[in-house]
C-alpha cells in the first residue's frame, strides 16, 4: 500500500515507472526502425518519436506532480474542516454546560433569597 500511496502522491514508484517506460519505449523504437546505412529519414522519424515520447512523459510527470499537490491541498482542507467542526461541537457543549450551571446557581440564589427574609444580601438584589 505504501508504494501505491507514493505513486499516487507523485513520488517513489511513479517516477521509476516513468523512467523505465521511457527507456523501454526508446529501446523498442530503435530496434524497430533500424535504418539501412545512410538513411536519414528513418533516423529523423525515430528521433522525432523519441522527442515526442519524452515530451509526453514529461507532461505526465508534471501532471502527476500537480495532482499530488492538489491532493495534499484537499487533505489539508478536509483536516481544517474537521478541526472547525470539532471546535464547534466543543463550543456547543461548553454553552450547554454553562447554561446548566448558571441555572443551578440562579435557583440556589432564589432559594436563599426566599429563605432569608431580613438578610441584607438577599434584600440587596
Amino acid at each position: 500500500n505504501a508504494s501505491l500511496d507514493q505513486s499516487w502522491w507523485g513520488g517513489g514508484q511513479g517516477s521509476i515507472l516513468a523512467s523505465s517506460a521511457i527507456t523501454t519505449a526508446t529501446a523498442s523504437q530503435n530496434q524497430r526502425a533500424q535504418p539501412p546505412s545512410g538513411s536519414n529519414q528513418a533516423n529523423n522519424t525515430t528521433s522525432t518519436n523519441a522527442k515526442q515520447l519524452m515530451q509526453l512523459m514529461d507532461s505526465l510527470n508534471r501532471l502527476g506532480n500537480e495532482n499530488a499537490q492538489l491532493m495534499r491541498e484537499v487533505e489539508k482542507a478536509k483536516a481544517a474542516r474537521a478541526e472547525a467542526e470539532a471546535a464547534k461541537q466543543v463550543m456547543a457543549q461548553f454553552k450547554s454546560d454553562y447554561n446548566q450551571r448558571f441555572n443551578k446557581v440562579k435557583e440556589a440564589l432564589e432559594k436563599y433569597k426566599h429563605a432569608s427574609g431580613d438578610n441584607p444580601v438577599g434584600n440587596s438584589a
